[in-house]
């Protein structure tokens, strides 16, 4: 036997008591650690207490099937493999390597404990140490539970994990923020759509259960709205909106979705008492999970109800800051349970003044953007890239001047490949880079070339994120680039450019009815810069002149399939450039370069 339920309940309403008339003094007092940031989550196997199972075979089966299935149906998290999880789980090596590995941040649990006339079903969300955070209890009649079919009994699993699930007072976390932008732990899974306004708060754990250390109660601390503008299957991106006070939100801060699935149940089943939402669980001491620690038992420091020092626990369970160190918690309520027995008086606690809660007056421009960039390093070392995309299509060009010559258009459509990648930097910065090559017939002879490119750019968004023109982008580029022709008689050989410009675009949605969209996209790039040469014969053999001055420029427009259920999107672009140079020689030549490309685009976020 590994725990005992307490049956008296006179007892049961001493705890409740001395738990309430302890907690009081602490109102105000302190500030308890911040809600975790839990977005992966591993499903241990059911697991059944006891060998008292006969006449349970169906419940057996239907319980280890319908739990991870229940997990899922929530919305709530993502979920790893359950291979994966149910071989490595049992061990602490093994749950540290689903840590490092997999960014596992808690454990989803079942147990099942058979008695002579009941069957009580205990689900926990428990930290990757085993220790739990969230748990909470049903009990069924032994007879009904061997009566019932597969159906009724998962449908019994799945109301228990929906109300566990349910206690957490937010369904999303921020995970990052830059500058008016956050990115948050929830997308289409999640019910997130893109237009959505969110309640953005910080959630601090103000206490725990004085049986079973899991969480308790929580304070909510509103810090303003976000707007989502982007989203894709577990997370999406949302713009800081009517924020509270500057800089009000941080990693960690949290929202509630109300489509997720969880909450829609809830909403249809509000008038159950047992969808209750973040109410006071009763003070029953349930079994532990096998193979994890139970909650360490809370020593009282006299008679009566006294608060307890941070626990360790708590901050084990806090993310770890961005430098990497484990955060200590401020003081969190935690309630020890009454040793005195009934009847003795009840030593009164000093009541503390609350204290006033600092105001964040935020740092100067050079902290801010100090800040900023060590922020972007690390998140850049963390996470190198945001997007890959890859382009294939035809592309030709032609040139006029001292000599003509044209590339022509390949009848078998493709002639140039390339990708290229795209990120994040800080702020509202991003960076690109990427290239490809091409090649092709040439009027006289054949032709081979490649291009590479770099970008660093700003991107912002205009009031309304939904309409037709909802974003721009400004900045600056670099390509280096070259072409060789050969041939029988062909008098232009190519060139070697080194090209700098400014370039700015423009974008926006376009609903195509139901929820097909596509996002399109126009820009606009200015070349005042090439350092390079350009190759050509009138007569006799070749030469190579340098360019003296150039002026281009190069308009791209296209657009990309919106499918956030997706991994993979398609887009396609089309874009010319056009450009004037003079040469460095006595006869001052002057080439008209043109180049036009049709790409079929694809991307893939990383």
């Amino acid at each position: 036997m590994t725990g005992q339920t307490i049956r008296s309940k006179s007892y049961k309403t001493l705890i409740s008591l001395l738990f309430a008339v302890g907690s009081a003094p602490l109102l105000g007092a302190a500030v308890g650690p911040k809600l975790p940031v839990i977005q992966q989550v591993g499903v241990i196997p059911a697991q059944w207490e006891g060998d008292d199972a006969s006449g349970l075979e169906t419940a057996r089966t239907a319980f280890g099937e319908g739990f991870p299935a229940a997990v899922r149906a929530a919305h709530r998290f993502r979920v790893l493999s359950d291979d994966l999880v149910s071989g490595l789980w049992q061990d602490k090596e093994g749950r540290g390597e689903l840590q490092s590995q997999f960014e596992l941040h808690s454990f989803a649990s079942l147990t099942v404990t058979p008695r002579s006339d009941t069957v009580i079903l205990t689900a926990r969300l428990l930290d990757p140490d085993l220790k739990s955070q969230l748990l909470e209890t049903e009990t069924l009649p032994r007879a009904w539970s061997a009566a019932a079919s597969s159906d009724e009994l998962k449908d019994k699993v799945q109301d228990l994990v929906f109300r566990l699930f349910n206690r957490m007072p937010v369904d999303v976390s921020v995970t990052s923020v830059q500058g008016q932008y956050a990115t948050l732990s929830g997308g289409v899974e999640q019910g997130v759509q893109v237009g959505d306004e969110v309640d953005l708060v910080r959630t601090t754990i103000e206490s725990l259960h004085p049986a079973n250390g899991t969480w308790l109660d929580f304070k909510k601390q509103p810090l303003g709205k976000a707007q989502v503008i982007e989203v894709k299957n577990f997370t999406s991106v949302a713009r800081l909106i009517k924020l509270t006070y500057d800089n009000a939100v941080e990693v960690g801060d949290g929202a509630r979705i109300p489509a997720i699935a969880g909450r829609v149940k809830f909403a249809r089943q509000a008038q159950d008492e047992s969808m209750k939402d973040s109410g006071a669980q009763g003070p029953i001491v349930v079994p532990p999970l096998y193979l994890g620690t139970p909650p360490a038992k809370v020593v009282p420091k006299a008679a009566g109800v006294a608060a307890a020092k941070p626990s360790p626990k708590l901050a084990e369970s806090m993310p770890p800051q961005e430098d990497g160190s484990i955060p200590v918690p401020p003081e969190a309520k935690v309630v020890d349970a009454p040793p005195a027995e009934a009847g003795e008086p009840i030593a009164e606690e000093k009541k503390e003044e609350p204290k006033p809660e600092e105001k964040n007056e935020g740092g100067g421009l050079w902290d801010s953007f100090s800040s900023g960039v060590g922020n972007a390093v690390g998140d850049v070392i963390a996470n190198p890239v945001d997007e890959l995309r890859l382009y294939a299509g035809p592309q030709w060009w032609s040139i006029k001047g001292p000599v003509n010559a044209t590339g022509k258009f390949p009848l078998w459509l493709i002639n140039s490949i390339g990708g290229g990648v795209e990120r994040h930097s800080f702020a509202k910065f991003k960076v690109a880079f990427g290239g490809g090559g091409g090649f092709g017939k040439a009027n006289k002879g054949t032709w081979l070339g490649y291009d590479a490119y770099a970008m660093l750019f700003w991107q912002d968004y205009l009031a309304n994120p939904a309409a037709i023109l909802s974003s721009w982008k400004a900045g600056g580029l670099g390509r280096f680039s070259g072409m060789s022709v050969e041939g029988k008689g062909q008098k232009y050989g190519g060139g070697d450019w080194i090209r700098g410009g400014l370039f700015g675009g423009l974008g926006g949605r376009i609903d195509a009815g139901g929820v097909h969209r596509y996002d399109w996209f126009a820009d606009y790039t200015l070349y005042p810069l090439n350092i390079g040469r350009v190759g050509y014969a009138t007569t006799g053999k070749g030469t190579r002149y340098l360019i003296e001055s150039s002026l281009g420029w190069s308009l791209a427009v296209g657009a990309w399939q919106y499918d956030p259920t997706a991994t993979l999107t398609f887009g396609g672009q089309i874009e010319i450039m056009d450009e004037r140079m003079t040469l460095k020689n006595k006869n001052n030549r002057r080439p008209h370069l043109g180049f036009n490309s049709i790409k079929v685009m694809a991307k893939y976020p990383l």
